[in-house]
């Protein structure tokens, strides 16, 4: 059986090659493509990364993802790995009858895997089980793509501002496709690593469906199409969402989701849709560019020779455009007091307000970018309402 394994990245269409192939497990069955996904709650395929890291002894270091599935230690991650793994062999044995290709989709791979050895591991995984493996990754150019990411970080619960993301990424070349591939070059060679454009005339058919469709020897037609996926949030609501990330984090200790952000997000995606898009400064974009020029050369000689350059050239983005509107932000935050006012958010349910009242619980989010807390023992006080003393059956209140 031949694999094809899309390892990302984030912000390339990956939700939507995900939800595709989810949305059309039986359509794909028919043309001999297997696509299980282990965790149906989870549309990237992390597993089969965690495996390859647990597998060479490498502690799994998502902040967001180990308090997701409670790994706090190799011992937990080992047990999830195990679990995953049989998962994994049991799907291929009841599943794969008929079947000549395999498909799995996860942008985590890219981000757990840095380094030759860490690819490795994974290819020597992934070829126990399969007679071929092929791996596929869409590059996009570098400034819409931090301009997204950016959003996406926030969107998580990060508090960190524009201007310290872009140069914190070019410190720390997170947009280098060059540095992104090597590993798996070095790895597993030029030849089973599909490397593909976010760009329209370098899309099949001028569409990401289309093109990983034609990479994986798949007709999609009659298939189901997803909708726009993981859409970024406008210029001014990023803004907003990021203060609101200091006061209330997205996950609660035992990795559930932070009940009070509880239609937060949503209402900010969905009213503001049309406000200005999120986008670099015209300095913070030629800083970008600048720093990836090199990279974005190499890669083309080796991938996209007949190409002028990578990406077809865009022009700077607008100044007007890339600065926050600060009273647009104030009236987005005093929409949001209004709206949970009016009961248009989702209602806590009992539960949920006992689990928004505890002690400040450990999150996802770094500590060093959390504000300072008032100390529990003046927030103590707050309980002390009246409706509350109504119930206590202590005489002494």
């Amino acid at each position: 059986m031949h694999a094809y394994f899309h390892i990302g990245r984030p912000k390339t269409g990956s939700t939507s090659i995900q939800d595709f192939l989810f949305s059309n497990t039986r359509a794909l069955a028919k043309q001999g493509v297997l696509h299980d996904r282990l965790e149906t709650q989870y549309s990237s395929q992390w597993e089969l990364p965690v495996a390859a890291l647990t597998a060479g002894g490498y502690p799994l270091k998502d902040p967001h993802v180990s308090v997701l599935l409670q790994i706090t230690d190799m011992e937990r991650q080992k047990k999830y790995a195990d679990r995953m793994l049989e998962k994994f062999e049991a799907s291929l044995s009841g599943k794969s009858s008929g079947k000549n290709t395999f498909v799995a989709s996860s942008e985590h791979a890219v981000a757990y895997l840095q380094g030759k050895d860490y690819v490795t591991q994974f290819d020597t995984l992934m070829r126990r089980y399969f007679d071929e493996v092929t791996y596929v990754i869409y590059l996009r150019d570098q400034v819409s793509l931090c301009a997204s990411a950016y959003s996406e970080q926030i969107k998580r619960g990060d508090t960190i501002k524009q201007i310290d993301y872009v140069r914190r990424a070019v410190q720390r070349a997170w947009f280098d496709h060059e540095r992104v591939l090597r590993p798996w070059i070095d790895a597993v060679g030029t030849e089973r690593l599909k490397v593909r454009l976010m760009d329209r005339n370098a899309l099949t058919g001028s569409d990401l469906i289309d093109d990983f469709c034609h990479v994986i020897g798949v007709d999609p037609a009659g298939m189901t199409r997803p909708p726009v996926e993981n859409p970024a949030l406008s210029r001014d609501a990023t803004e907003v969402m990021r203060i609101i990330n200091g006061f209330l984090p997205v996950l609660l200790e035992n990795g559930c989701h932070n009940p009070l952000r509880r239609g937060l997000q949503e209402r900010l995606l969905e009213h503001y849709a049309d406000a200005p898009k999120l986008c670099l400064s015209p300095h913070q974009a030629e800083y970008l560019m600048d720093a990836c020029e090199l990279s974005n050369e190499s890669v083309r000689k080796v991938f996209w020779p007949n190409r002028k350059t990578l990406f077809t050239p865009r022009p700077l983005p607008d100044k007007e455009k890339a600065w926050v509107n600060a009273e647009a932000a104030l009236k987005m935050a005093v929409s949001l007091m209004i709206a949970a006012r009016q009961g248009q958010l989702p209602a806590l349910s009992r539960n949920d307000l006992l689990c928004s009242q505890c002690d400040d619980p450990h999150t996802a989010t770094p500590p060093e970018q959390m504000p300072e807390r008032i100390p529990w023992a003046e927030r103590v006080g707050s309980l002390s309402r009246n409706a509350l003393r109504r119930m206590n059956l202590s005489p002494r209140g």
